[in-house]
């Protein structure tokens, strides 16, 4: 609120919700691409909409415009983006090889309810009072749903690399695949949270020089490097799965 005026509201306090919407309409126009068959129009703006998913929420807490309208918009918007989109931009790929039935209904409607099953926790989660603030504070339940998103558009991705043959080309793999992704995110299987991750100041370096090597090669390679980042998360699962079993004890 404005102290020179009481009654009004500082322009900055919209700016998250702002970017929050235009997030969500980039993520619609995801699905209207997907439909023209247009693949890599889709798959980058998910991938965008991924991104300013983790702007908005820093950006309120910047200008100290966090509210719960916004945390409620933020999970309405991440439903659709990464609970919605992703699901019908899959299944209008995989359509595109073969009539396999309804199978790819199926994947759809199995990737759309696990995420609406992963947001309603992290919410529940979220406002409930914290059983291990350290546990809770370094580890995600399930995969969140950016990332779920983002590999779910994997094997779309290595098409732009490799081509319509891959090995990884075939629907029922697709399907599979993508189902598994859903069960993971609506799972709680323990998934570490990156952003809290501490760092020794002398790894700080090191920190950087890796950090930089991956923004080269989003920028010179962006579908290998993509591709590398989520086999070494899918890896670090496990690993993740052990460590949180070794600090609950």
């Amino acid at each position: 609120m404005d102290k020179s005026n009481p009654g009004s509201i500082s322009f900055a306090k919209f700016i998250p919700s702002a970017v929050t919407l235009f997030a969500l309409c980039i993520g619609l126009m995801a699905i209207k691409y997907s439909f023209e068959q247009n693949w890599y129009y889709a798959t980058s703006l998910l991938l965008f909409a991924a991104i300013l998913d983790a702007v908005d929420g820093r950006l309120a807490r910047f200008l100290n415009s966090t509210s719960e309208f916004g945390a409620e918009l933020d999970s309405l918007a991440d439903f659709v983006n990464f609970g919605v989109v992703p699901a019908f931009i899959i299944y209008n790929w995989i359509n595109k090889f073969v009539d396999i039935g309804g199978f790819d209904l199926a994947m759809v409607l199995i990737y759309t309810i696990s995420m609406a099953i992963r947001l309603a926790r992290f919410n529940i989660t979220n406002k409930a009072k914290k059983k291990n603030p350290i546990l809770d504070k370094y580890f995600f339940q399930g995969i969140p749903s950016p990332v779920a998103a983002t590999m779910m558009m994997m094997p779309l991705v290595l098409t732009f690399q490799y081509g319509e043959d891959y090995f990884f080309n075939d629907p029922r793999l697709i399907i599979s695949y993508s189902c598994i992704i859903a069960i993971c995110a609506a799972s709680t299987i323990p998934t570490i949270s990156i952003k809290h991750i501490p760092i020794r100041n002398d790894c700080t370096h090191i920190t950087l020089l890796v950090l930089g090597l991956i923004i080269v090669g989003l920028i010179t390679e962006p579908w290998i490097t993509l591709s590398v980042i989520c086999v070494t998360y899918i890896i670090s699962i496990f690993v993740t799965i052990g460590v949180y079993v070794r600090l609950n004890k």
